[in-house]
């Protein structure tokens, strides 16, 4: 996230930073951008995922 995101912008208060860094984290980090640990995935498609499979065995 710093090399992608924070270090790429100059902040002025610590408001900015909030919201440039919490836009970020939910418009691109947990939404786009894909994550080992999860097959290389995002997070939102990887809960998506999980719900699905998790209805199928309840059912």
């Amino acid at each position: 996230m710093k090399i992608e995101y924070y270090y790429r912008h100059a902040f002025r208060t610590r408001e900015e930073v909030y919201e440039g860094v919490s836009g970020w984290i939910e418009g691109v980090y947990n939404r786009k951008r894909l994550h080992s640990s999860i097959g290389m995935m995002p997070p939102v498609e990887y809960e998506l995922k999980m719900s699905q499979t998790a209805w199928k065995q309840a059912a």
